[in-house]
């Protein structure tokens, strides 16, 4: 690996887990703050502004790509950010006409003016993507990181500063709308330039970034959905307080998702190249070992987060909204499951095939919509979970199974059964052993060291694997 580009990952890696960690700290934060029925409204909120800011992020990618390739970024740059507030404010119409009968899908009329409000973030967010991925093209790593830290950094201050000034539920969005000025009034100040050859054509942008925009969004919203389900397919009386729980389940079920997005930032460079290379054993043989340690540092997240999820609810929002904590122990798994598909489909879309996993997720999603109907009205917010979970399994078998064919065996199922036993034998040493909030962190401490030495006597976990692993990264 060279040492420009093992600087510019780790810088990336360095963003993604403090956006991820501040992010988890507003949730956090918030969930001590607000009653149940306001935090669920937070939580309709961030999951309107993840689908909506999922379109840009999607197009992002390809700025990226043909500034890396040599058009004259300035000029990619200049289009695209024409191009994204054209988009922005198509999109800012559509909700400023349909807000009323969105909200009237989901059961409540009182989520117009915060509908609105949401879509104000699309314009800020566009403009932020540009730059983002003009960075990347350009392997500016380091501002790339600067810039996203910061972000994060201001939303944190300005989101607790507008709760505090008593704006409730509304200062999330003030907090989060304001957070992007400072950071683009910089951006456009000090990276302004013209550009040197007009040459760009913005339908070649559109051409190559409109599946990653689709798989983005769908992504996304498979992940969000089940709020909106729970929201809209609940009984009147009940659906703000579910919609409350949910919400905190839903957070930390997410967990297991960050850690491999934050541990997955070289995988697809890495993929690339042992592909393009034509090598396949070796290629095979990498993915082998990583998929394995993803699997060793996912489990015991799922599982102790399945075994003392109530604990864990009361610990890190409030016992207000532990109501939730049953789907959250159905949930993890489908949040796990569904980050392992993530995982595989940056695999094949590195090894160059981008449509299937665009298909499984479009499957996975239609999956999603109608368990949700049936088991979300019976079964509550179980009902959710279990529905959320069927879907991200059932797409997590396909895109293994497509893997399997198109690569190879990438797990060794010897290890991942001995991975798997593991992970089931501290599950059932948490549950039986229970401890309160105040004994959870030295309980996980000791669960997961026993986790690792069942591991160590089964010769799954060896230092020097993680050697091998390092060497092959590029």
């Amino acid at each position: 690996m060279s040492t420009v580009f093992a600087r510019g990952i780790f810088y990336i890696i360095l963003a993604n887990v403090m956006v991820a960690i501040v992010s988890l700290i507003i949730s956090f934060g918030l969930g001590k703050i607000l009653n149940p029925i306001e935090f669920g409204l937070y939580g309709l909120i961030l999951s309107f502004i993840a689908v909506n800011t999922a379109i840009f992020d999607g197009f992002g990618g390809g700025v990226s790509k043909f500034i890396s390739e040599g058009f004259d970024a300035e000029d990619v740059k200049r289009k695209s950010l024409l191009a994204f507030f054209s988009i922005s404010l198509i999109i800012f119409v559509f909700y400023l006409f349909f807000s009323d009968f969105i909200a009237f899908l989901l059961g409540d009329l009182n989520l117009i003016p915060y509908i609105q409000l949401t879509a104000l973030i699309l314009f800020f967010h566009a403009f932020f993507v540009v730059y983002q991925n003009y960075f990347n093209g350009l392997k500016l790593f380091k501002w790339q990181s600067i810039t996203a830290i910061s972000l994060t950094l201001f939303k944190l201050i300005l989101v607790f500063l507008f709760i505090f000034l008593g704006f409730s539920v509304f200062g999330v969005i003030y907090g989060i709308l304001f957070a992007y000025l400072p950071c683009l009034i910089f951006l456009f100040i000090y990276f302004r330039k013209k550009p040197v050859l007009v040459s760009f054509s913005l339908k070649k942008l559109f051409d190559f970034s409109w599946p990653l925009m689709v798989f983005s969004l769908l992504m996304v919203f498979l992940m969000s959905a089940d709020i909106f389900f729970v929201k809209a397919l609940s009984d009147k009386g009940v659906a703000d307080l579910f919609t409350g729980y949910y919400t905190a389940a839903s957070i930390i079920s997410k967990l297991p998702y960050i850690l491999i997005l934050s541990i997955s930032s070289v995988l697809f460079p890495t993929v690339s190249s042992l592909s393009s290379k034509g090598n396949k054993e070796n290629l095979v043989q990498f993915l082998r070992k990583f998929n394995k340690f993803c699997l060793i540092a996912v489990v015991p997240l799922v599982v102790l987060i399945s075994s003392t999820s109530e604990e864990l609810i009361s610990l890190l929002f409030s016992s207000s909204l532990a109501e939730g904590s049953a789907a959250l122990s159905i949930l993890v798994f489908g949040k796990a499951f569904f980050s392992l598909f993530l995982l595989f489909s940056s695999v094949v879309i590195a090894y160059g095939n981008s449509r299937m996993p665009l298909l499984f997720i479009i499957v996975a999603f239609i999956c999603n919509f109608f368990l949700s109907i049936v088991l979300i009205p019976s079964y509550g917010l179980i009902g959710a979970a279990v529905a959320s979970t069927l879907s991200m399994f059932f797409v997590f078998l396909l895109i293994t199974g497509y893997s399997y064919k198109l690569i190879g065996k990438i797990f060794v199922l010897d290890s991942t059964f001995k991975i798997i036993f593991s992970g089931v034998l501290v599950f059932f040493i948490s549950f039986l052993f229970p401890a309160s909030s105040v004994f959870l962190l030295p309980k996980y401490i000791f669960l997961i060291l026993f986790y690792l030495l069942i591991l160590y006597f089964f010769k799954e976990f060896k230092l020097n694997d993680l050697s091998l692993l390092k060497s092959k990264l590029i």
